[in-house]
């Protein structure tokens, strides 16, 4: 029995793709959570008692693998970035893009705002790179299209 969400064998491979970037997003950032809290808790409580060095030992152990499973969400994300998003988009809707991401990032006020815009900045501007393009100098709008 799997611990998979049941799709039909028919389901497009593009839902699959997304399916599969959901649970990984899921088990990462619960994985992420997880490791604050352990952090937390490894400061707090653990540092003077004799169960550190064991605590530390499966820590790091565990660590490896979150690593490894932020590197295969990464990858998957990869695909449904150039497969679904990019791919379908005029060169005209990628610049635009950037630059609504480029003008949010600067213009936000939040932390993690910023830094979400400016990682999608980054990913709109490789794909005009692979595009062969370089941005142009229009302003992007706040909070538009490609933002976030």
């Amino acid at each position: 029995m799997s611990d998979t969400p049941a799709q039909p064998q028919s389901a497009e491979p593009q839902t699959k793709f997304q399916n599969l970037l959901a649970i990984l997003g899921t088990l990462h950032f619960t994985a992420m959570e997880m490791e604050r809290n352990a952090e937390s808790l490894m400061r707090d409580i653990l540092m003077d008692t004799p169960n550190r060095d064991l605590f530390e030992r499966h820590y790091g152990e565990a660590q490896s693998r979150r690593r490894e499973m932020k590197r295969l969400y990464d990858d998957v994300q990869q695909v449904v970035w150039e497969e679904m998003k990019a791919a379908k988009l005029t060169d005209d809707e990628v610049q635009a893009r950037f630059a609504n991401a480029q003008t949010t990032y600067r213009t936000c006020g939040g932390h993690h705002k910023a830094a979400r815009n400016e990682a999608l900045a980054k990913e709109w501007g490789a794909e005009l790179a692979r595009r062969g393009l370089t941005p142009d100098k229009r302003e992007g709008q706040f909070n538009g299209d490609g933002s976030s």
